[in-house]
């Protein structure tokens, strides 16, 4: 009896691990891919940049786990990779589905582009680009050139589908008139390698009784951080501070200490800073 073939994927991102520099986003595609290769080959094409761990200059092929990485050289002044373009042209025939990770850089566009006209099942996951906050931040006219012609390829393009991570990405897609499938899929987060829960009430004396609400990312508007302090307000309002404690864990990248320290001032929140993988829970 013959083995069924894996189908392939060709992961597609500016960034991967280990470019931390970057953020979270490179923490949750990263166990994405491992999870993916369960039951498909995956194949990560992405670039060296900001990567301290190896030259911008040359071509380098990793394997983390089963994850095969192609870190392609930047040979353009360190800004721009041919031959990030060039495996993709020499290698389309390989992949059953280009999966682009990101969107508004060259990068991203140019793959969608090529995808398109390769006819090659395509998965773009925005990653938050689609806000409001995001486009409307800086860059405001390249980012809505990028998306207009993204509009005009999708209308075209029915091998092209979406992957939002929250019910409110999938509203932000298609709030600008996509009429592409928009499939959700929350980024995961294994609890498990991490301590018991027990053992987490145990070592920080938090009653069994009490729900701890936590916020986990960058301080920052755009990652919806006064959302979270305006529920805590509400629930305090409501007189449920005895069963609920909210928690902020991660570094403050927008606002300044003494506006932080308003801002939790009037709020009943916890800060916590920035905080390593274990601590968070």
């Amino acid at each position: 009896m013959s083995l069924l073939k894996r189908k392939k994927i060709l992961f597609i991102t500016p960034t991967f691990f280990p470019h931390t520099f970057f953020g979270g986003s490179i923490f949750s595609s990263y166990k994405m891919c491992i999870d993916l290769t369960k039951e498909y080959e995956v194949t990560v094409l992405t670039t060296n940049q900001q990567n301290k761990y190896l030259s911008p200059y040359q071509n380098i092929e990793r394997k983390y786990k089963d994850i095969k990485v192609n870190f392609c050289a930047e040979e353009l002044t360190g800004l721009f990779s041919i031959s990030f373009f060039k495996y993709i042209f020499q290698n389309k025939k390989k992949y059953d589905l280009f999966y682009i990770n990101d969107f508004f850089s060259l990068y991203g566009l140019i793959s969608i582009m090529l995808g398109s006209f390769f006819k090659k099942k395509t998965i773009l996951a925005p990653r938050g680009s689609f806000s409001t906050y995001t486009i409307n931040r800086s860059k405001t006219v390249f980012k809505n050139l990028f998306i207009k012609l993204l509009i005009i390829i999708s209308k075209n393009n029915s091998l092209l589908d979406f992957h939002a991570t929250s019910n409110l990405e999938k509203l932000e897609i298609l709030n600008l008139k996509f009429n592409n499938k928009v499939h959700v899929i929350p980024n995961l987060f294994d609890i498990d390698k991490y301590l018991k829960i027990q053992n987490y009430f145990k070592n920080r004396n938090i009653p069994k009784n009490k729900i701890v609400i936590s916020y986990f990312g960058r301080v920052d508007p755009k990652k919806y951080f006064k959302l979270f302090i305006n529920l805590s307000k509400y629930f305090n309002k409501q007189n449920y501070d005895e069963d609920y404690e909210f928690r902020i864990a991660g570094a403050n990248t927008f606002y300044s200490s003494n506006e932080l320290r308003d801002i939790l001032s009037k709020s009943n929140c916890k800060f916590f800073g920035e905080l390593n993988q274990k601590k968070k829970i």
